[in-house]
């Protein structure tokens, strides 16, 4: 069962649901060595493929040259052999050392973010705060909001591509969209006092048609109309006398 709070799990059905519950360690434990054995098959990363890539790449341009630069090749297959093969393991040693560079940038991005992860978070709940203050945003709860707006971060954050002396900026440096932030905290606020607006309405509404929350019409005494009565007029006193006989009198 879910609600605004988090999710409740009747004691009943958990030993049903506990199967499929992750186990944090195991689970990165698992998630390491199905990355290692990836790893081994990427014919980008594994030895015995690159060395082969390069070979076929030399054979192919020699067949393409012609029969007879193909011969020449193979007359001299005892040079030309080793020299391949050397060359087959200079290019796999470039490769592996580009894919490890790659891997450590993308390691090193990885550590960037985790660092600045606490600064964004910060500057992320002041310029929400600042917001908070203008007056159309007045009762847009800023928790709620900033969980949602933290779903958005590819819009919420940008790398300055040069510098901004001005505001404060340096070239890569990481930024918060001030203007994506304002549209999506109006649109919330909006929504907010629509849903508000709607509640009244209906509050007043229900008031309205609820029997018990109507006033009874009272009964007066001489002299006075019951409460929710219109005051008959009348033309004179003999229309009044009529009126009275008739038993609908004041």
């Amino acid at each position: 069962m879910q609600n605004e709070h988090g999710v409740w799990i009747p004691t009943d059905q958990l030993g049903r649901l506990q199967g499929h519950l992750a186990d944090r360690n195991l689970y990165q434990q698992r998630h390491a060595e199905y990355d290692r054995k990836l790893a081994e098959m990427d014919p980008t990363k594994n030895d015995t493929v690159l060395r082969a890539q390069h070979i076929l790449a030399t054979l192919g341009k020699l067949m393409d040259d012609g029969p007879e630069a193909m011969a020449e090749w193979l007359d001299d297959l005892a040079t030309q052999r080793p020299i391949l093969e050397a060359q087959a393991a200079q290019a796999a040693a470039e490769a592996a050392l580009q894919a490890r560079q790659t891997g450590y940038d993308t390691a090193e991005q990885q550590r960037q973010v985790e660092q600045l992860a606490p600064q964004m978070e910060t500057a992320t709940r002041n310029a929400i705060g600042q917001l908070m203050q203008a007056e159309e945003m007045k009762g847009l709860d800023a928790e709620a909001f900033y969980s949602r707006i933290r779903r958005y971060d590819r819009n919420l954050f940008f790398v300055a591509e040069q510098d901004d002396p001005a505001n404060g900026i340096q070239k890569g440096q990481v930024c918060i969209n001030l203007e994506f932030l304002e549209q999506e905290a109006a649109y919330d606020a909006k929504r907010s006092g629509d849903t508000k607006a709607q509640e009244a309405a209906a509050k007043a509404n229900r008031a309205t048609e609820d029997p018990e929350n109507t006033a009874p019409p009272t009964v007066g005494t001489t002299g006075q109309t019951p409460s929710g009565a219109r005051k008959k007029k009348f033309k004179g006193w003999d229309d009044w006398e009529d009126d009275f006989d008739s038993g609908g009198g004041e």
